[in-house]
Parts: C-alpha cells; structure tokens; sequence
C-alpha cells in the first residue's frame, strides 16, 4: 500500500547515543569524544509510516546490531535488500 508523505518524513530514522557519565572524573564534566561502549538506540516516531517511537538499549558494541534488529522487528519495519547487499547474499531456490 503506498501513500503520500510529507517532506521529511519519507525516511525511516534510528537514532544512537553512546553514554558518557562517569568518564570524566568531575559530576558536572565530560572528556570530550570519549564515551561507553553501551548506549540507546531510538526509533524516531514518523506520522506519515505510523511509526511510533520506542527506544532499546545495548550494552556492548557486539550487542548493537542485534538490538537494531530488534528495535526493527518491534517497530514493524520491512527492510528491502539493496542491489549491494543482493551480490552478498545467496538465496536457495
């Protein structure tokens, strides 16, 4: 089913955020582009495709991909295999 969207909101976006509390010595205080390897990732909410927005966790690099997948599979989002991505991957017939 397509539909009109609006400008702006024809993407579908995922936002990251590395936490970066108690690196710095000082409460109030950051050592600039430094953070943990853990962190939030947010699904954006996007009226024009009904997506709500909902967010997860992680809290290693290892675990950042699966709980993009997840955030994914929880939002409902289908992903299309780019024409790069078709060269990678075998599909049985």
């Amino acid at each position: 089913m397509e539909k009109e969207a609006k400008y702006g909101e024809k993407m579908i976006q995922v936002k990251m955020y590395f936490f970066t509390d108690g690196i710095a010595e000082s409460k109030d205080k950051i050592v600039p582009k430094h953070a943990w390897t853990k962190g939030q990732l947010s699904l954006i909410a996007n009226e024009s495709h009904e997506i709500r927005s909902r967010r997860t966790h992680f809290n290693t690099l290892m675990e950042l991909t699966h709980a993009l997948q997840e955030l994914l599979i929880e939002g409902g989002i289908t992903l299309h295999v780019c024409d790069d991505m078709k060269r990678l991957i075998h599909r049985e017939e």
